[in-house]
Order: structure tokens, then sequence, then C-alpha cells
């Protein structure tokens, strides 16, 4: 009896690694393709099931506390898992609204989406910015960062470079911060802002309206969005969070990609940072931006 039970621990342990790194990290808060795909070929529908379970997998640890980071995988491995080729094949004429299965990492939006708009947002220049402000761009990149997030400090110099790069009669970016953290209220973005030269405009998001209908769970996320405003590419900015093996420029080469008139080569990738806190649906945002 005892040889057979060892037996059954020897025959299952070597599948122990693998399913770990395709399962949710409680700890990191990190929703993995493995766990998507599984509750994806269940039939949970993309509200009230995601949202419970990464409530409960967050062990009341807040998002500063922790980075949503794939360890263990690199170089092509990595690639494998993070990246959704194929972004002119996939591309939908009128779907706003991703249903279970249509995108790989994200329970929103898929490629091919006409991207959902904001209007009258608050801006670290004092302005107020909406999506049609930018109508003449043949490119915009949306992106969700976090003042307090390192995943985001990680990322600044390569948006800087990225940002010089641009041609800003062709191609806008624009960040958005939906944290309700008065640590990382308009005053702390806009002393953020200027320390690190963000070249873009940073908008502020109470509502988190935006996160929600772009489905966006971590900082930094990025959506590329064609010339009709429909996303041609959504997730990491390139295939390393850190910047030091970089070897893949997903955001570049999108946005290189529309402005030759081609869709992407790769339209979603698996956005790796720290968590998007969302507060209860029905919880009034503060009345006005904290500073």
């Amino acid at each position: 009896m005892a040889i057979a039970a060892w037996s059954l621990v020897l025959a299952w342990f070597p599948g122990v690694r693998s399913r770990a790194l395709l399962t949710r990290d409680p700890s990191a808060g990190l929703e993995s393709p493995g766990t998507l795909a599984s509750r994806e070929s269940t039939g949970s529908n993309n509200g009230q099931g995601g949202a419970a379970s990464r409530a409960n997998a967050g062990g009341g640890v807040g998002a500063d506390q922790r980075a949503n980071v794939i360890a263990g995988l690199e170089g092509a491995e990595a690639d494998a898992l993070c990246e959704q080729p194929g972004g002119g094949a996939r591309r939908r004429q009128a779907a706003t609204t991703a249903s279970p299965g249509r995108s790989k990492f994200n329970r929103q939006l898929a490629a091919g989406d006409l991207a959902p708009s904001f209007e009258l947002l608050p801006g670290i220049d004092s302005q107020q910015h909406s999506l049609a402000e930018w109508r003449d761009r043949d490119v915009l990149v949306v992106m969700f960062v976090r003042s307090l997030c390192p995943t985001t400090h990680a990322h600044e110099e390569r948006l800087r470079q990225f940002a010089q790069g641009l041609d800003r009669d062709r191609v806008a970016l624009v960040a958005i911060s939906v944290s309700r953290n008065p640590a990382e209220g308009l005053e702390k973005m806009t002393w953020r802002a200027e320390k690190q030269q963000y070249r873009w405009p940073w908008l502020c998001d109470l509502s988190q309206r935006t996160a929600r209908e772009y489905g966006a769970t971590v900082t930094p996320q990025f959506f590329v969005l064609d010339r009709e405003r429909r996303v041609a590419y959504m997730g990491a900015f390139d295939n390393d969070p850190t910047g030091k093996r970089v070897t893949r420029t997903y955001v570049a080469d999108a946005v290189a990609a529309l402005l030759r008139g081609e869709a992407p080569a790769v339209s979603e990738t698996l956005a790796k940072g720290c968590d998007i806190e969302l507060a209860e649906e029905d919880s009034p945002p503060p009345a006005s931006p904290p500073r």
C-alpha cells in the first residue's frame, strides 16, 4: 500500500512546477493565461467572477506592496507565453466589448474593438481632456500608470525615449491614473511628471471607469489605437518589465506598423506590473481629484 501511494506521489510531482507557473500567485496578484483559460472555458462572465477572484486573491495586501511580474520565465519562453499574434486576422468591425474567449489577456476588449471613449478628465496641466481631443492623430497610445508603482518607474526612461522619437503630428501619447490613493493625487502626479520630465498628458480618472472599460488590470498597461480608434495592440510596453533584457518592443512596433498602414504583427501581450485596485462599482468617487 505504501509503495503504491509513493508511486502516485512521484507520478504527480513533475507537473507541479508547470502548473504553478500558470496559475494565480496570491502574493503577487497575478492572473495568468492558465487561470484565464480555465475561467473562459467554464463560461465565467467578464464581471462578477473576475472581480471576486481578484478580491479573494489579493489577501488585503496593497498594490504598492506587490509587483505583478511573472517569475522564472525568460527569453523565448516568456515571449511564447505572453504574446497573442495575428493582429490583422483578428480585427473585428463592430464589436465594442469582448466576450469570454475573444481576448487572451483582457476581459473587456479584443483587437479590432472600438476603444472606449472618455471625456473631461482633469490633467496635471489643470486642463480637462477627452479622447476626441486627439482626433487628428493617426495613432493614439493610451497607457495606465501610477505614481507609486515601481514597475511604472522602471519604464520611465524607456517612455521618455519613446516619446522623443514620435512624430507628434501623427502620434499622440496620453497617460491615465485611476488611483484613489491620496498619495497619488494630482499634486503628486504633477510633481512626479516634472521630476521625471514626462512629455505627455497625464490624466486623473477617480471614477475608474476608463480602467474598467479598457480592461486594464495593472500599471503600466498600454493600448495602441489606430486612426479609427480601434484597438490595434494592447498589453506590455516590451518583453521585459525591468528594461534590462528587452528584445521585443511591442508598443513601438505596433505604432510603426500602423504608420505604414499595416496591422501589428502582435496584437496582444500580457501586461505585468502593479495591480490596479478598483473600488466597488457603486462606490462614488471623491468629490474632486485629491491634491
